[in-house]
Order: structure tokens, then sequence, then C-alpha cells
């Protein structure tokens, strides 16, 4: 039997068609989508579709979708911090040195917004620390 609790049972991005607001649906739960960049990164070729805030209503809520492991994030608010995202937290890597030893290419960057950003709660930083015979290692 289908419900509304096994609605999209292999997500869909469904779009407030009164606010613009963008939601990720899956098993019958809406999670709020903060910037357009989690969007484009999470789901690149997924289609949005629209609905009445009435439709919406009828999901329940969930906290927001976040950026998936392994993304490195930056925004206006962050003062030129970049973070990796590690289960779920943000990790700030504590130096352009540290970046590049880790094997980071600074194109990998995503631009978003505080919001985006902050959802992330606050990790311990991440640093290079010399390994055996010169290798360089990640601190995590």
């Amino acid at each position: 039997m289908i419900t509304l609790a096994s609605a999209y049972p292999t997500g869909t991005l469904l779009q407030n068609n009164k606010t613009g607001g963008v939601y990720f649906v899956e098993d019958g739960v809406k999670r709020p989508i903060v910037s357009a960049e989690i969007m484009k990164v999470n789901w690149p070729n997924k289609k949005i579709s629209a609905i009445s805030p009435e439709a919406l209503a009828k999901y329940p809520s969930a906290p927001p979708v976040k950026f998936r492991d392994g993304e490195l994030i930056t925004s206006p608010g962050s003062n030129k911090a970049v973070f990796v995202v590690s289960n779920g937290l943000r990790r700030p890597i504590v130096s352009g040195e540290a970046f590049e030893k880790l094997g980071y290419g600074w194109k990998r960057i995503i631009y978003t917004t505080d919001d985006a950003v902050n959802i992330h709660p606050l990790g311990e930083p991440v640093t290079a620390v010399p390994a055996a015979e010169g290798a360089q290692v990640a601190s995590l």
C-alpha cells in the first residue's frame, strides 16, 4: 500500500510555488535546502517540481540538507576560512599550506551562503602533519 509516508522513496525536489523554497522529499519527509549550491552539488541533474504550500505542508519536516562529506566550503562570513565537511561537521583547514599538503585543489572550493556553511556544526581543525619519510597525512 502506498501512503504519504512512502511518497518519493528515491527522493525528489519540490518547490513551494508561493515562496520559492526548495525541499528534498524522501520517504514522505521534507528537508529544506538552504542554498542553491547544496542542491547543485547533491543533485546536479534532478528536476524540481512545483507544489502548493498546502500540499507541501502535508509532509513532516526534518533538519536541512547538508553538503556531502568531503566537500570544501566557504562563505562571505567565514573570514576567508575554508572548511572540509566531515561526518556532517565543518572542519576548518588551518592554513593554505595545510590545504595544499592535503592534496586539495583551490578550484574545488564551493562558495556558498553563511546559512549553508553554518548548518554544519563546527568541528576540530584539520592540519597537515608530517608522516614517516616526508609524506603528509591529514590530522582528522
